[in-house]
């Protein structure tokens, strides 16, 4: 047991305490002529070079969230996402019964959240896959597999609709055709065997939605949810005979785990006019106004500051990176809120990302993002050559759509500033 501390104890531990938490002094600096003391200096005039950078794809299996819905963005285009998942057995050998009768068969989700206008109705599709999506495969937002368009096992003209963000805290119920839930009860004990006969006796589904329209201005939204969770899956209800006893309300869950494979599809549509098209259609005069970032279909910001090691030689104290946010394009009513945290990638001398090196979280009140790129700063002002830049993403862009437009390099009011503290060194 930990000792307590009562009395006398307790009143020196708390001046202790007060004693702690002076600030720091400078120890010595009252006995190094002034002279001596190191001149600190600071500057945010050298340039920032930013723009706007489309990435090729972001893998999307096996990720703790995936996504279903689509949105019309004025800024980034039209987004559609749908999910292909497989779904597992709890063990092998599976037995349901004798004389089975179905009830029904539900999809059921565990939401963790959503992008857009949650309010807008969206048609919900579902359909059996003819095609497995394999655990050890590896797939890309913009990746797909084969499904059966002719078994569409949802659709009864009911509508996605949610009427407040509270409903996101209840599972998704999702009453699938009876087909489905014959076709399981009337699977033979080979098919039950393992997960490898039964994948193969049953492939998976596909959850999408038919494209929204413009009946708002940004109309849709795209969901979340948690595959593995432990509401998400596939529910089989039932009545049937177990060991000569006959029961009425019999169940099976096939679930979503770590075994199951699965992905999201994410595709941008529509493009042309909206501010995304602009800055890539003219890069001299939009693209170095502005910024976009998104995640998701990876659109990544290129930065670089080449003047660097003009301040050679020097050591820096602190140096980092404000990149203002423009509001103006968060959308009605803020819907398209901007990546809570960003990362930074150094570039090489072909252009492609490394590690991850820095990271940067959204000030919501400065509405700037702050890169700490102290260390950088002093690895480039040292060398002559080796500075080719890095990229800046979302962080968990595979499970997200967030996006942001960040003030250019030319723009007319906010601009992009490095800010440095550094010390003389002798040559």
């Amino acid at each position: 047991m930990k000792p307590i501390l009562t009395g006398a104890g307790l009143w020196l531990s708390f001046l202790f305490f007060l004693a702690a938490c002076e600030k720091p002094k400078s120890i010595g600096a009252d006995i190094i002529p002034p002279g001596d003391l190191l001149n600190v200096q600071f500057t945010d005039t050298l340039s920032v070079e930013i723009e706007t950078r489309l990435s090729d794809s972001t893998r999307t299996d096996e990720q703790p969230v995936n996504m279903f819905g689509n949105l019309i963005d004025p800024d980034f285009g039209r987004i559609l996402t749908s999910t292909f998942t497989s779904f597992r057995m709890a063990g092998s050998n599976l037995f349901l019964g004798d004389s089975l009768q179905l009830d029904s068969i539900v999809l059921q989700l565990e939401l963790t959240g959503f992008y857009g206008d949650y309010k807008d109705a969206q048609m919900l599709q579902v359909y059996e896959l003819e095609q497995k999506p394999l655990r050890e495969n590896t797939y890309y937002n913009s990746d797909s597999i084969s499904v059966a368009s002719s078994n569409l096992l949802y659709s009864g003209g009911q509508s996605i609709q949610f009427g407040s963000e509270e409903t996101f805290k209840q599972p998704y119920r999702i009453r699938l055709s009876n087909t489905l839930g014959q076709k399981i009860l009337n699977a033979t004990p080979e098919q039950f065997q393992n997960n490898e006969t039964f994948t193969e006796f049953f492939k998976g589904l596909y959850l999408s939605t038919s494209p929204v329209s413009y009946v708002s201005k940004e109309p849709g939204a795209v969901y979340y949810f948690k595959p593995d969770g432990s509401i998400t899956g596939l529910y089989l209800y039932y009545k049937g005979k177990i060991g000569g006893v006959f029961y009425d309300t019999l169940s099976y869950r096939f679930q979503i785990n770590e075994d199951a494979g699965r992905f999201s599809r994410i595709r941008r549509q529509e493009i042309a006019g909206s501010l995304l098209d602009q800055v890539k259609q003219n890069p001299e005069v939009q693209g170095k106004q502005y910024a976009l970032l998104q995640a998701g279909i990876p659109v990544n910001v290129f930065v670089k500051i080449p003047n660097l090691h003009s301040l050679f030689p020097v050591a820096v104290n602190k140096a980092e990176l404000e990149l203002p946010v423009l509001t103006e394009y968060f959308g009605g009513s803020e819907k398209y809120q901007p990546p809570s945290i960003i990362q930074g990638q150094e570039s090489d001398a072909l252009g492609n990302a490394g590690d991850l090196f820095t990271s940067a979280i959204f000030d919501l009140e400065k509405k700037v993002y702050t890169v700490a790129l102290s260390s950088y700063s002093q690895r480039m002002i040292n060398s002559a050559s080796a500075n080719y830049g890095f990229y800046l993403s979302s962080l968990n862009q595979s499970t997200n759509l967030n996006r942001v437009v960040l003030a250019g390099m030319n723009h007319p009011t906010r601009k992009p500033k490095l800010k440095i503290s550094y010390t003389s060194v002798p040559k």
